[in-house]
């Protein structure tokens, strides 16, 4: 009996290790590169995509520092351009209250023309 067992065994093992639908045939072109090239390709695809993700960032976080420093220097030309036209505007009416040659009758006028 444990002889019949054994043969049987090796029978099984034949029958396990042996593919049913293969014939010797060669695989076809298609089938090789999808089956070598693309798994080997898909490390590339990963580092490539890192890289690129990596650069894009880079250069957004770059162009949005440069914009900022344009807005600083901007903001902060436009506010000595109103120091200098606030101190002219107050230069223009410390002369026109302390001018000898200003009448009460052309501040009525002023006045006058600020109710229109």
């Amino acid at each position: 009996m444990p002889v019949r067992l054994a043969q049987r065994a090796v029978a099984l093992g034949r029958l396990q290790g042996r593919r049913f639908n293969s014939t010797q045939q060669t695989k076809s072109r298609h089938a090789l590169v999808y089956s070598e090239t693309l798994p080997a390709m898909m490390p590339i695809f990963l580092l490539g995509s890192a890289i690129y993700l990596g650069l894009r960032l880079t250069q957004m976080q770059l162009s949005h520092e440069r914009y900022v420093a344009e807005a600083e220097s901007k903001i902060m030309q436009l506010e000595n351009d109103i120091t200098t036209l606030e101190a002219g505007r107050r230069e223009q009416q410390q002369l026109r209250t302390s001018s000898p040659l200003s009448t009460p009758g052309q501040e009525q006028r002023t006045s006058r023309w600020r109710l229109w």
